[in-house]
């Protein structure tokens, strides 16, 4: 296994869209309690800008679990996942596709002062570039990854396993 750091704000502006549209989409939770959310697998989608052909993205019908802890004046400051599934990737031009399994779990934590992490553990699909470098592709990533940030906006990022270019693999 490889340990790699990076240090860029690319991280958190990510961090941040997927807590954001988590809030948007989460119900009301009682103060005290946490919420648990089932979300039913997305339709498929194309991306047409991350590899230099476009990919189809296939999910089979399944869900992912989602656990909203919330602050006792109500906004939400802890969210836990868990999920898996599958998910074929087919470059449109060519035909040639991968099928990737997603298993694992993750914890986004925000904090009253701004701080907080990300961690996610197992297998899982980055469909918006890569979650250490932020440079285009479609990587699928296997292990423990880390990212933290403090008040000031300092990102962090740890990968302890693997990154797979799933670009060069659909490749022609």
């Amino acid at each position: 296994m490889s340990q790699m750091q990076v240090n860029t704000r690319w991280w958190q502006v990510l961090a941040f869209a997927v807590t954001l549209a988590a809030l948007v989409m989460a119900p009301t939770a009682a103060a005290d309690k946490p919420t648990r959310v089932v979300y039913p697998s997305p339709a498929d989608f194309v991306i047409d800008d991350e590899c230099t052909f476009p990919v189809l993205v296939h999910t089979p019908p399944g869900t992912e679990v989602y656990t909203f802890f919330d602050q006792k004046h109500g906004s939400i400051f802890k969210i836990f996942g868990a999920g898996g599934g599958k998910q074929t990737l087919t470059n449109m031009n060519t035909g040639a596709s991968v099928t990737v399994t997603e298993a694992g779990s993750l914890n986004i934590t925000n904090r009253s002062d701004g701080s907080g992490f990300f961690h996610e553990t197992g297998r899982s699909l980055s469909v918006v570039g890569s979650p250490l470098t932020g440079e285009p592709g479609i990587f699928v990533q296997n292990g423990d990854f880390l990212a933290t940030w403090d008040a000031a906006g300092e990102t962090s990022f740890k990968l302890t396993g693997s990154l797979v270019d799933l670009c060069s693999e659909l490749a022609p």
